[in-house]
């Protein structure tokens, strides 16, 4: 199992259950990023200081990362991010609540959202601003 599937299942155990698990997993790895992941990552990042996927990208935008947000927002190419520029970014202890609600250790997260990151926003934000499918 790679490290995104240990984050989105991570994730569903922690808003789903185990029982809903499974199903849940499928739906959300079965057409790539699934229209139930984004939810359930705002759902996961509710549990920490940054409130939802939207709050995470601001304080990255607010905190040295804008250049790559911007371009996650809008069309065009994304530019990457690395491992340790999120890490120095959101900082040992913010990542540590991040990693406690998806259920990962903290030094995999930081490497799943730099792999990860740049394609749900980009994906999420046809009109510069993050959307969120409705269930």
């Amino acid at each position: 199992m790679g490290l995104f599937d240990q984050m989105v299942g991570g994730v569903l155990g922690k808003v789903g259950g185990a029982g809903m698990m499974g199903g849940l997993l499928n739906s959300a790895l079965g057409g790539g990023l699934g229209d139930a992941l984004p939810g359930m990552v705002n759902s996961a990042l509710a549990k920490t200081e940054f409130g939802s996927l939207a709050g995470l990208v601001t304080y990255l935008q607010e905190n040295g990362l804008a250049d790559q947000v911007t371009s996650w927002l809008s069309s065009g190419e994304n530019l990457q991010v690395t491992a340790q520029q999120l890490v120095s970014v959101i900082g040992p202890e913010h990542l540590a609540h991040v990693a406690g609600a998806v259920g990962l250790p903290p030094e995999a997260v930081g490497e799943l959202l730099s792999q990860h990151l740049p394609g749900l926003i980009d994906k999420l934000s046809p009109n510069g601003q993050i959307e969120l499918p409705t269930a």
